[in-house]
Formats: C-alpha cells, sequence, structure tokens
C-alpha cells in the first residue's frame, strides 16, 4: 500500500513496540503497521476477489507455475516461514476489519447440506452442526465439544482445572494426579503440563 509519508526503520521499529500490548490471558495483541497518509477504502473485497480469480486463472493455465507455486508454499511452511499467527497474537480491534477472510455462505451452507447428506447416506445421522459464522449457528454459545467450553465468538476452548482441596504436603504423586486429573483429550494444554509431569 502507497502512503505519502516516508518513515525510517527506526520509526517503524519504536511505532511497533509502543502498539503491543499484553492481553489478561497472556496473548500479545498489536496494531497493523499503517503508513501515515494512506487513504483506505470502505472495503476492498471487490478488488480481493479479483486478484484470487486471475492468479486461480493463472495457475490453471501454466501448469509448471502452478506447480513452482505450490512448492514454494509448502517449503515456506516446512521451514517455517509462513505459519498461523492468530491464535497466538491478536490484532487491535481498530484493525480488525481490514483482516476479514473471505467466504460465501451460500457456499458453506450448500458444503453444509451436502455433506450432511453423504453422511447419512452412508448410516452416518449428522445429529446437529455447529459453526463460528453466526448466520450458520443456531446453537447457544458457548456450546461444548468434547466436554469443553468453546466459545465461538472468541473461537477459544475452556479447559477446567479444579484446585487442589487437599490440606497436604505437595508430593509428587500428588502432582502426578493433579495433572492427570485435567481433562485434555486433544492434548491442547500439554505444552503447560510438562514441567508438572517431569517433577
Amino acid at each position: 500500500m502507497m502512503g505519502v509519508d516516508d518513515r525510517g526503520e527506526k520509526d517503524q521499529s519504536t511505532e511497533f513496540q509502543e502498539s503491543i500490548t499484553r492481553k489478561e490471558d497472556g496473548r500479545y495483541e498489536v496494531a497493523a503497521p499503517w503508513i501515515p497518509g494512506a487513504v483506505l477504502s470502505n472495503t476492498n473485497e471487490e478488488p480481493s476477489r479479483k486478484r484470487l480469480h486471475n492468479v486461480n486463472r493463472k495457475l490453471k493455465q501454466n501448469q509448471q507455475l502452478k506447480d513452482e507455486y505450490q512448492k514454494i508454499v509448502h517449503e515456506q511452511l516446512k521451514d517455517g516461514v509462513i505459519e498461523k499467527t492468530f491464535l497466538q497474537v491478536g490484532l487491535k480491534e481498530d484493525d480488525r476489519d481490514a483482516f476479514r477472510f473471505l467466504f460465501d455462505i451460500e457456499d458453506l451452507e450448500d458444503f453444509k447440506r451436502e455433506a450432511t447428506k453423504i453422511l447419512e447416506d452412508a448410516k452416518f445421522p449428522v445429529h446437529k452442526w455447529e459453526s463460528n459464522v453466526e448466520e450458520l449457528d443456531n446453537e447457544s454459545n458457548p456450546s461444548k465439544i468434547l466436554g469443553h467450553k468453546w466459545n465461538k465468538k472468541e473461537d477459544t476452548l475452556e479447559i477446567r482445572a479444579e484446585p487442589t482441596k487437599e490440606e497436604t504436603s505437595v508430593t509428587k504423586r500428588h502432582i502426578l494426579k493433579e495433572v492427570s486429573s485435567i481433562y485434555d483429550p486433544l492434548g491442547i494444554i500439554s505444552p503447560t503440563m510438562v514441567e508438572g509431569k517431569r517433577t
């Protein structure tokens, strides 16, 4: 994005450092590095869709380019150059409208119907669907998934760890007992449990 004011690296670094905050849950939150003087339109959805369409068309016409494109993306994923970050680093609320993911509600509804039919034809009845897309979801929020509370609006899981009631001295056996009592079938918090298991 082009702007009217040029800034040095030092200024950008200072602004970035000043924009970092840490939330109560421990996650960091940053502001987008907007260029002073740049004018944003109300939405760039249409240009984004056109750009995606043009890239897809070009890749369909040139198999060699498509293979190279995929190779680069896979290499960057493998090397850790690109990765999902929105679960770890939050974006300040004022900037979130500029970073929306594009999807079509009708396409999602078609997928839901088609997937339900395929599963039911195979004798796997689907009792209910849950989604963090409000237009597709009829269930209450938060709901439960694998025994955990899922806040669909924030897209977070709550894993309960009850405080110990025993007023005895802490032993290795006691620590292991408490750690193993936490229900976490997906291993979501297993990295934080390592220290307790090492004790």
